[in-house]
């Protein structure tokens, strides 16, 4: 969805194609940007399905550099002749894309949503802790990775705080370095809907369900209130059937409902306030910017990029990262005072509106367009 709203953005002052990796060969428009697929440039490229462990071994070691994905990318490069080459994410289209824009004089600006250069997980989060630097498996897995990055002119994260981890470890070294959020399409139409004051105070989860997500922290802080009944809580997404199971057992006896997959717009016309409890290092929090927009509060934990987008006391309070405690007397103040909410309600929507393609948008513009202006004279680069 981030690099589809980049796409957009981008789309708005630049002649855009947009080159991806699927089962196939194939092409097709997104409104007027051309899309083509470059079929699988590596052993396979929907790596959420399930590989043995040889698979998953050579996959990461190609994503170092590989050949395959070089000469594709290669070819694209020489049919487009692109003034810029942008990056994001970039698995499977893979790190070498990079260097074979290099040899063409041409910059490259990356875009950073996960910590995949960094670590072969793509969360620096293991055994069930925050890697609190690289261990030597991702150091050995990722080394084309840290030594191709320095191909990168230009590159972007969505919070400093993900900028800094990826600087901290040698990344990016020849790269001038920006935020710029992630982007909303637009504001919903409907809102919230506000619950009665003789009514539970609803709090809701939406995203995968995932042990680093912290879900259980709302089951401890749950527990830790004079009276559980006084708020009714909705899990909504999907996980691992033994995760899930975990979990089911945490709230055991809670006024909760798991709900699955749902559409956010219907999911926040249930609930009064979002919790996002996250232990590990979110790079943003994109559904934190989803529940403002449509006048939800959010209730975060103060780590990684989440406190970009939380102002503790104007959209939603920030807690301790797995301080159940802290979670829970941030729920029993809107419980005694839910009038809070409403006042929390409007600045949400207010802050929502920085996220917006059209404010978003011009601040990667001018970053791009001061890079064309940096980079050598006489490319022969045209789009």
């Amino acid at each position: 969805m981030s690099s589809q709203m980049l796409a957009h953005a981008l789309a708005e002052h630049n002649d855009l194609v947009v080159i991806t990796v699927s089962d196939k060969y194939e092409q097709w428009m997104d409104g007027n940007i051309r899309v083509r697929s470059i079929g699988s440039p590596n052993i396979y490229w929907d790596y959420w399905k399930p590989n043995n462990a040889l698979s998953k071994m050579i996959w990461h070691l190609l994503e170092n550099f590989n050949p395959r994905a070089f000469l594709r990318i290669s070819k694209e490069i020489r049919a487009e002749r692109p003034d810029i080459v942008v990056t994001v994410s970039i698995e499977n289209t893979n790190v070498a894309t990079w260097l074979a824009a290099r040899l063409r004089g041409i910059p490259v600006a990356h875009f950073i949503y996960s910590y995949f250069v960094l670590c072969w997980r793509g969360s620096m989060f293991h055994h069930r802790t925050n890697c609190q630097s690289q261990c030597s498996t991702c150091k050995l897995v990722t080394t084309g990775r840290r030594w191709l990055s320095s191909c990168v002119d230009l590159v972007t994260a969505e919070a400093e705080p993900t900028l800094a981890i990826h600087r901290e470890h040698g990344y990016f070294r020849n790269a001038v370095q920006f935020v710029a959020p992630a982007m909303l399409p637009q504001l919903p139409s409907l809102r919230s809907s506000s619950n009665r004051a003789d009514e539970p105070l609803r709090i809701g989860y939406l995203g995968v369900l995932t042990y680093n997500k912290g879900i259980h922290i709302i089951a401890a802080a749950a527990r830790k209130l004079p009276d559980p009944d006084l708020i009714a809580i909705t899990i909504a997404g999907n996980g691992e059937p033994s995760y899930q199971a975990e979990l089911a057992e945490e709230f055991a006896g809670l006024p909760v409902t798991f709900a699955g997959w749902v559409a956010p717009q219907d999911f926040f016309q249930t609930v009064d306030v979002l919790v996002v409890p996250s232990i590990w290092r979110e790079p943003f929090g994109r559904v934190c910017i989803e529940a403002l927009a449509a006048g939800v509060p959010v209730i975060a934990s103060n780590i990684g990029g989440l406190p970009a987008t939380i102002t503790d006391g104007r959209n939603g309070y920030l807690f301790r990262p797995g301080d159940a405690a802290h979670l829970a007397k941030i729920m029993k103040s809107l419980i005694d005072d839910p009038s809070q909410l409403q006042m929390l309600r409007t600045s949400c929507v207010t802050d929502a509106t920085q996220y917006l393609g059209h404010r978003v948008g011009p601040i990667i513009q001018k970053q791009l367009e001061a890079l064309l202006e940096r980079a050598p004279h006489g490319m022969t680069a045209r789009s």
